[in-house]
């Protein structure tokens, strides 16, 4: 019964190869689009390195407010507001606080790159799981007498300095200021936005 089934169809396909070349064309082609599409967001919200414990963390990454008038406009949380009223939460086993990335210029030689810098607190490094192919993460004493110091993405590390290796304690020019590298991670993938960069500061 499904082997006269299967030849009836087959035989409808062939009556009209032209139509069916497209009916089939255009299935397959959706199906591979949403595969893609998928794939993207599953890798963009998926629990990955350095988000691996994605399920854990909830981000605060816009405030919505409201005027009087009734117009709305949306925000990153100013540093006030996150002392204020999120850093004494008691139920949040961390807080970590950093800043969206932003590009700034940075010179090899004679030669202009654009870094993506991201201003972190110390808590960051221990709420995302990066892999540190050299030195380490600043910590809570380089925050507080405004050291410095930064962690660079394995991509930087090669193209300031050739290597991947040996770069801790080295100086690295970002945005005008001389910083001293503290580690080197493994590059984040940009679809990571809340970890992604690849100059860290505190």
């Amino acid at each position: 019964m499904l082997l006269s089934y299967l030849k009836l169809a087959w035989k409808v396909l062939l009556r009209r190869k032209f139509f069916t070349f497209i009916s089939l064309f255009g299935i397959s082609f959706t199906l591979m689009v949403l595969l893609v599409v998928v794939a993207l967001f599953d890798y963009s919200v998926g629990a990955r390195t350095p988000e691996s414990r994605i399920e854990r963390i909830a981000f605060i990454t816009f405030l919505n407010h409201g005027f009087a008038d009734g117009n709305q406009i949306n925000t990153p949380p100013s540093p006030y507001f996150l002392d204020k009223y999120v850093r004494p939460m008691k139920s949040p086993e961390k807080i970590a606080v950093y800043s969206l990335f932003r590009t700034s210029p940075s010179y090899i030689g004679n030669k202009k790159v654009e870094l993506d810098l991201k201003f972190t607190d110390n808590v960051f490094w221990e709420v995302f799981d990066f892999h540190f192919l050299d030195g380490k993460p600043y910590n809570a004493n380089d925050l507080r007498d405004a050291n410095r110091v930064v962690v660079i993405s394995e991509t930087t590390a090669r193209s300031y300095f050739g290597t991947t290796r040996g770069v801790v304690g080295r100086s690295l020019e970002v945005d005008q200021r001389r910083f001293q590298v503290l580690g080197v991670v493994s590059d984040v993938s940009i679809l990571r936005f809340n970890s992604y960069a690849e100059v860290w500061a505190p």
